[in-house]
């Protein structure tokens, strides 16, 4: 199975095998104070991968708009690197890494801040990159390292209890 998007008549493009989610930026095709429509073709000729496919969109599908600078899609990266080594009871350290990107004109100043919620939606911590220099179509790293006090884990005496913790990042 396959598809093809179009905008206002226009390809944005293919792709085939659509069992991976996919983008396209239509910044350039939207008309201002107009309808716009926005279509996607299911092409399902036989014969599939799969001895019965199915046939049409059948997950999510999002129009996303972003701002000219901002976090890469599949940019975010959050990890705890060393966690056998450095668990205890009161503290686990967290790597948190974003890939920012530059669509504008002009090189622009930016630093990434990250805020940790727990399960009560509480910011449990809060860390600011340092200001880095973002430029028009180069994608820049930044990296933080930082820990969680007294950090709930799920065990097996409660497995059903989950440890969720929310990640929310602003560039600034």
């Amino acid at each position: 199975m396959s598809s093809t998007t179009y905008i206002n008549s226009q390809t944005m493009g293919s792709y085939l095998f659509d069992y991976n989610g996919f983008q396209y930026d239509i910044t350039d095709h939207v008309k201002f104070d107009v309808e716009n429509v926005i279509a996607v073709k299911v092409d399902n000729t036989q014969p599939s991968s799969r001895w019965y496919s199915g046939s049409g969109i059948y997950r999510n599908a999002f129009l996303t708009y972003k701002n000219a600078i901002h976090v890469a899609r599949h940019g975010t990266f959050i990890t705890t690197p060393v966690l056998k080594n450095t668990l205890t009871k009161d503290e686990e350290n967290i790597y948190t890494q974003e890939k920012v990107e530059n669509n504008s004109r002009g090189i622009s100043e930016v630093k990434v801040k990250s805020t940790i919620l727990n399960e009560q939606d509480k910011a449990i911590v809060t860390v600011e990159s340092d200001i880095k220099a973002v430029v028009p179509g180069v994608d820049v790293l930044f990296e933080d390292l930082t820990s969680i006090n007294d950090p709930t884990l799920w065990d097996i005496d409660e497995p059903l209890k989950p440890a969720n913790f929310v990640f929310i990042r602003s560039l600034l």
